[in-house]
């Protein structure tokens, strides 16, 4: 007996293939935004940047707008330790595993809470 795949199966298995590729290629709202307002995230960078500079040192809970993989959390709650033009480092306290650092980009930060 041939090992033959009939012709439905072929066409499914490129459907498919074709649904995925076109999933992962569509580009996001944060990608949209970008393309059609470029200096709105770079002013809006600036002005986090500006905000979380005068709370240097202190604590606060930086609200982020996905769940961060380091943090395990859609907020990183800590003392703000330093910050640049692109960057925020946070040293948080862990239960049981002591101070960490986390550096988060500031594009990703969605709001502040004291």
């Amino acid at each position: 007996m041939d090992s033959f795949i009939p012709f439905g199966y072929t066409m499914a298995i490129l459907i498919f293939g074709f649904v995925i590729y076109l999933v992962l290629s569509m580009p996001t709202k944060r990608d949209l935004r970008k393309a059609t307002r470029p200096d709105a995230e770079a002013r809006r960078s600036a002005g986090l940047a500006a905000e979380l500079r005068a709370r240097k040192g202190a604590r606060c809970r930086l609200l982020l707008d996905e769940v961060h993989f380091v943090a395990n959390s859609s907020q990183i709650e800590g003392v703000v330790e330093d910050v640049d033009d692109e960057w925020v480092l946070v040293r948080t306290m862990g239960s049981g595993q002591g101070a960490r650092l986390v550096a988060m980009r500031l594009e990703r930060i969605a709001g502040i809470e004291e």
